[in-house]
């Protein structure tokens, strides 16, 4: 994720300048009613990267899970079919944490699972997507991190921080990826 990358790709093929790698996936933060980033994932495509979507929902998940929220998901849903590329679409991240309302603490698990289960059914005639499921890193009164991994998605997500200048991939990731592996092989992105 870039600042205006949305309205142009400069910013993105100046970072991929800066590291010497082509960027491989571009991400955009889309809460309700905001439309496909049409033009990001054009330009994505075009750059051989592939647009990843983080939809930020700020209904109660038992809402999602009726149905009351079907319009904007069918809306989007369709979008992402025109488009046509691969897109990867994440729900609700970091659910294991307890900041977002539908987080550990503030919604049941069972609530939560159940919108997933009810936003990838809306999705489920695209075929262009590949869900997943991005957890933060497991800390002192987060949610279990097992609750929070979903069947059925494509891959998984693993936001964390380097905080101090000793930090490793083992110290920031490599108790929470071990817990993720505890419930699935399926690939994880952190």
């Amino acid at each position: 994720y870039t600042p205006g990358e949305a309205g142009s790709w400069a910013a993105v093929a100046a970072f991929s300048k800066q590291v010497g790698q082509p960027v491989r996936y571009v991400v955009d933060y889309l809460g309700p009613g905001d439309p496909f980033p049409a033009q990001l994932a054009e330009q994505a495509a075009a750059n051989g990267a592939e647009t990843v979507l983080q939809l930020e929902p700020t209904m109660s998940m038992a809402s999602v899970a009726a149905g009351n929220d079907d319009y904007y998901l069918d809306s989007l849903a369709a979008q992402v079919a025109n488009f046509g590329q691969p897109v990867i679409l994440s729900w609700a991240a970091e659910a294991n944490g307890n900041w977002y309302q539908y987080g550990a603490t503030r919604t049941p698990v069972a609530e939560y699972r159940a919108a997933w289960a009810h936003v990838m059914s809306r999705f489920s005639a695209v075929r262009n997507i590949t869900w997943m499921d991005t957890l933060n890193r497991t800390y002192d009164g987060a949610g279990v991190t097992s609750d929070y991994v979903i069947p059925g998605v494509g891959l998984y997500g693993l936001d964390a921080y380097y905080s101090y200048p000793d930090d490793t991939f083992e110290s920031v990731f490599g108790v929470t990826l071990s817990q993720i592996r505890a419930v699935t092989n399926k690939p994880v992105l952190a």
